[in-house]
C-alpha cells in the first residue's frame, strides 16, 4: 500500500514548524513561565484562564504529534517525561489555586461570594460562609464564619504579598481602596479638667464610653456640613447631670473647647469611610507538586533542546 505523497509548498513549510522540537520547547516554556506566574497572581485569577495561555496549550498537543511522527527515540523519551511532568503541574495546580478569583469585601456587612473567571465569563461563586474584613493596625483582620459556626479567620498585611489560609480558602490582599460613604469619626477626647488626650474611632450608630460613665455617640456623619463647612459629625454625649448633642467640625477642632459643657473636650479630627477591600481567593494546598512538575517540564525541555543541538551538529559533520 502506497503512502501519502510528501508535502510541498507552504504545507511542507508549516509542517516542519509544527514539527520542530523547538517550537515544542518554546510553547512549553511559554506555558511553564505562565503557570508559575500563576502561583504568584496578584488578581486572584490564573493567567491559564486568559487566552495568552489557552492558546499555546492548545497548539502544543499538535506539536507534540507531529515531533513524535519525526522524531527519534531520544526526543520521545525526553516528550514523554515532559508530558509527565506537565501533568503534574495541571494536577498540582489545580489542588494549590483551584477556583481562583477575587471577593470585595469591607463595611458592616459581610461578604458570602466571590467572582471568578468560567469558560470566559465572570460568574459568582459562593464561599460557603460570610466573609467579613475589617481594618486593624496590624493588617486587614479576616473571618469565615456562619452564624455560630466559625470557619477560620486571620490578619492578612497590607503589603497585598503574603497569603493566610481563611477556612479552605487561600487569600491575599488585592486592593485598598477608600469607600464612598462617611462610615466613622476620629475623635481626640481630653478631659476638660486637664489631662491626657484619648483618642477613639467610633462608626456611625456607635458609641464609645468613657471611664467616668461618659457615652458619645456618633449619630450622623457628613463629609461636607452645607456643602461649605466641611467634614462634620453629629455627637450625642450622655454625662452624669445632663445629655449633649451637637454638630462638630474638622475644621473647627476647638470649638467644644471654647463652648462645651460636659465632662470631655471632644475634637473632631476626621470623618473617614469604610475602605474597600479586593482579596484574591483560591482554594489553599500545598505548592510543591506544581513546583516539582514545572521542574521536570523544564529538564524536559533542556534535554530536547540538547538532543536537538546534537543532530545538528551530527549532520554538520556528516556534511
Amino acid at each position: 500500500m502506497a503512502g501519502l505523497p510528501p508535502m510541498r509548498g507552504p504545507w511542507a513549510s508549516a509542517w516542519a514548524v509544527i514539527a520542530s522540537p523547538w517550537t515544542t520547547w518554546g510553547l512549553g516554556l511559554w506555558l511553564a513561565l505562565g503557570a508559575a506566574m500563576g502561583l504568584w497572581s496578584e488578581t486572584g485569577q490564573h493567567p491559564a484562564q486568559g487566552v495568552a495561555l489557552q492558546l499555546p496549550a492548545a497548539l502544543l498537543v499538535f506539536t507534540l504529534v507531529a515531533s513524535h511522527l519525526t522524531a527519534s527515540a531520544a526526543r520521545l523519551r525526553w516528550a514523554a517525561v515532559y508530558a509527565a511532568g506537565l501533568a503534574t503541574a495541571l494536577v498540582g495546580g489545580w489542588l494549590a489555586g483551584g477556583e481562583a478569583g477575587v471577593a470585595e469585601v469591607g463595611g458592616a456587612r459581610p461578604t458570602e461570594s466571590y467572582s471568578r473567571i468560567v469558560a470566559g465569563r465572570k460568574a459568582q461563586a459562593h464561599l460557603g460562609a460570610q466573609l467579613q474584613a475589617q481594618l486593624t493596625e496590624g493588617g486587614v483582620s479576616l473571618t469565615l464564619a456562619m452564624k455560630e459556626n466559625h470557619l477560620g479567620d486571620a490578619v492578612l498585611p497590607l503589603d497585598g504579598v503574603a497569603e493566610a489560609q481563611v477556612g479552605r480558602w487561600a487569600m491575599h490582599l488585592a486592593d485598598l481602596a477608600e469607600g464612598d460613604e462617611p462610615a466613622y469619626a476620629r475623635l481626640k477626647l481630653t478631659p476638660r479638667t486637664g489631662g491626657d488626650p484619648i483618642e477613639r474611632a467610633v462608626r456611625t450608630g456607635s458609641a464609645t464610653a468613657m471611664d467616668d460613665g461618659t457615652q458619645i455617640m456618633v449619630m450622623r456623619l457628613s463629609p461636607d456640613f452645607g456643602r461649605a463647612l466641611g467634614p462634620a459629625a453629629q455627637l450625642q454625649i450622655d454625662y452624669e447631670g445632663g445629655t449633649n448633642t451637637a454638630w462638630h467640625f474638622v475644621d473647627s477642632p476647638d470649638l467644644d473647647a471654647r463652648v462645651g459643657i460636659s465632662p470631655w473636650i471632644v475634637e473632631l479630627t476626621a470623618v473617614a469611610s469604610e475602605p474597600r477591600l479586593t482579596v484574591g481567593v483560591r482554594r489553599a494546598g500545598p505548592t510543591g507538586a506544581a513546583l516539582a512538575g514545572f521542574g521536570v517540564m523544564l529538564v524536559a525541555l533542556l534535554g530536547l533542546m540538547a538532543d536537538q543541538l546534537r543532530a545538528e551538529r551530527s549532520r554538520e559533520g556528516a556534511v
